[in-house]
């Protein structure tokens, strides 16, 4: 539904005929403060306002566009913050082209709005901050791995349309890739945050996560040690951190039997529990392995999970399989700093700081832009054991 607009005949008809175009929805999840600010920015940068020229004042917008006058001042608060407007007292706003912050685009792959997404929405907003703080424009696109959805398709077609407008200076991007057009258009700087390949900028050392959470397990005094990773596209990744976790165990003197390594990616792959019943397909596909575990007779006292939302699946089956004078396996968890989900069973964390990710990101752009020289070694962010088990 389309808000209702009254007429201001004393503005200039251009700066009219911009106001009146602006769409606003009621029924939108944005808020119209941001719907407004977003399409008068889009103006700025098209150049349908000159360097210098004074916007119409607080009441004359209030009329024009049928809103509240706390939502006009909100609008120009976001438009002063992205250094497209100067506000004066008593003098009034004048748009400051030339002082407009350059964008940097912050593409995700993931769906934001998704569950299992919330790792990438916390490094996303953490990189906005950053970006912001560096005197830049932040600019959020997301689910750029599935385009054909409607909110991919969304995203796309915004970020193609800011790139004729605005004046972007590379992209930071989160578990995704540049989309070949924007790549080929721009060729622009970019930093990425993934999984562990070679290629990618800033990535979590998970070789030291599993490393660290094993010795943790074994100060427990756990003796029996399982570990259920995530299936890396890049296989060099996952052969390392196996290595890792074999590397400790047999160290301490201890046997690593073959059930003792769970591919995590393969319990999540039951097409009945896609999307967000990934702790459904886990907890179905954890029964077998744990009456394989029975059989061979080595169920973990000790176990390292590298997927958080898996977990709870994971967790639920292990418990529903313990008898009732059987002690749980102590249970580490790779998971986001401030991020906490509700485990059947106790849990230790392995937190990784969003905000130290997007400083190493932000920091590695600046250098790509600043620098001819190529940054080859990938930066690698550790994360530190939480053992208070929730």
């Amino acid at each position: 539904m389309l808000l209702k607009r009254t007429d201001c005949s004393k503005m200039g008809q251009m700066i009219q005929k911009v106001f009146r175009d602006i769409q606003l929805s009621n029924g939108s999840a944005v808020p119209l403060h941001k719907q407004i600010a977003l399409q008068i920015e889009r103006a700025i940068r098209a150049g349908k306002f000159s360097d210098g020229e004074r916007l119409p004042p607080t009441l004359d917008l209030v009329r024009l566009l049928g809103v509240s006058i706390t939502c006009v001042q909100r609008t120009m608060e976001i438009l002063d913050g992205q250094g497209l407007v100067s506000r004066h007292p008593r003098r009034g706003t004048f748009v400051m082209l030339k002082s407009a912050r350059p964008s940097v685009g912050i593409l995700v792959g993931p769906n934001l709005l998704s569950e299992q997404s919330h790792a990438s929405r916390y490094i996303a907003t953490a990189v906005k901050n950053e970006v912001n703080d560096a005197g830049l424009n932040p600019r959020t696109y997301h689910c750029l791995v599935d385009l054909k959805s409607g909110e991919g398709e969304r995203s796309i077609n915004e970020l193609s349309y800011d790139l004729r407008y605005q004046r972007f200076i590379g992209f930071v991007v989160i578990s995704g890739q540049v989309p070949a057009s924007v790549g080929a258009d721009q060729a622009l700087p970019y930093v990425t945050f993934s999984f562990p390949r070679p290629d990618i900028d800033v990535q979590i050392d998970h070789a030291r996560f599993v490393r660290e959470s094993a010795e943790w397990l074994l100060r427990q005094r756990a003796k029996k040690l399982a570990f259920i990773y995530s299936d890396f596209s890049y296989a060099g990744s996952y052969d390392a951190h196996l290595g890792e976790f074999r590397k400790v165990v047999s160290n301490a003197g201890l046997r690593v039997p073959a059930s003792a390594i769970v591919n995590g990616s393969h319990l999540a792959s039951n097409p009945k529990f896609s999307g967000h019943h990934v702790d459904r397909a886990a907890y179905q596909a954890m029964v077998p392995i744990i009456k394989q575990w029975r059989r061979k007779r080595h169920f973990p006292d000790g176990i390292i999970l590298q997927d958080d939302i898996m977990t709870r699946g994971i967790v639920a089956a292990i418990q529903t399989a313990l008898g009732p004078k059987e002690a749980p396996p102590k249970m580490i968890v790779l998971t986001t700093e401030g991020l906490d989900h509700f485990y059947a069973l106790p849990v230790a964390r392995y937190a990784i700081s969003s905000e130290e990710i997007a400083k190493k990101l932000v920091s590695r752009f600046t250098k790509k832009i600043t620098q001819d020289s190529l940054l080859s070694e990938p930066e690698l962010v550790a994360g530190r054991i939480m053992d208070s088990f929730c």
